[in-house]
């Protein structure tokens, strides 16, 4: 993975901002980010989805867009959502398990004391962080925060977080109206703990975390802003 890399979620605030400054091969896509492959953002890395239900209202972006995307970052939950629809796909990546330390697949549940013994577990205010995701990631209830792990186990560098707003009650960037609701705003303190230790994390291992969206979350935990260019104004 290069040293630079963004992780692109499906925030508002991506609506009009210029993408073409973000490191496209080193770039990974957050489920309906999927859409930026229409033109806006050519060539990523990887693509990373947890939620089934997402496989369920969007399988056919899914089967438009992904093809082509060397990595795919899936659930169990996901890869049996989007084998309910068209097995063949899922030969079309190379498919990276998303598995949950706190609850494995075919593993009964951990506990986070447990956990937080292991060499490759960071704790801290009631959060986890995961050092090696081929070992499994800690979820907090939203897809980027597992993407950011895949992220900062490539080492050190610069991680660009855009369309990572981290709110709910607006749409996605992508959506007409209102959309599906998320379910973040009842999770933000649960959230907010877990970013907030990998930004720590991220300290000790000489990565630079930016914010590239101007109403997220991340910017009141001491994320660097990096404001993108509106679209307008690009060449």
């Amino acid at each position: 993975m290069p040293r630079q890399r963004a992780i692109i979620g499906t925030g508002p605030s991506l609506r009009g901002q210029d993408l073409s400054s973000l490191p496209a091969h080193g770039s990974i896509l957050l489920n309906g980010a999927l859409t930026l492959l229409d033109g806006a953002l050519p060539s990523p890395l990887a693509l990373c989805v947890e939620d089934e239900r997402f496989v369920h209202r969007h399988h056919a972006m899914f089967a438009r867009f992904a093809p082509g995307i060397p990595w795919w970052l899936l659930s169990v939950s996901a890869i049996r959502a989007l084998a309910s629809y068209d097995p063949d796909l899922l030969s079309k990546g190379r498919i990276v398990l998303i598995d949950d330390i706190r609850k494995p697949y075919m593993r009964s549940r951990q506990d986070d004391l447990d956990l937080a013994r292991l060499d490759h577990v960071e704790a801290g205010d009631g959060a986890l962080f995961s050092l090696d995701p081929s070992k499994g990631i800690a979820g907090c209830g939203t897809v980027a925060f597992t993407a950011l792990q895949f992220a900062m186990a490539a080492g050190s560098g610069d991680v660009v977080l855009a369309g990572v707003d981290l709110t709910d009650g607006t749409s996605r960037f992508y959506e007409e109206g209102e959309g599906a609701g998320s379910g973040l705003d009842a999770g933000q303190d649960r959230i907010a703990a877990h970013f907030a230790l990998a930004l720590s994390v991220a300290e000790r291992g000489d990565i630079r975390l930016l914010c590239a969206s101007d109403r997220s979350l991340l910017l009141r935990l001491g994320y660097s802003p990096a404001p993108l260019p509106s679209a307008r104004a690009a060449p």
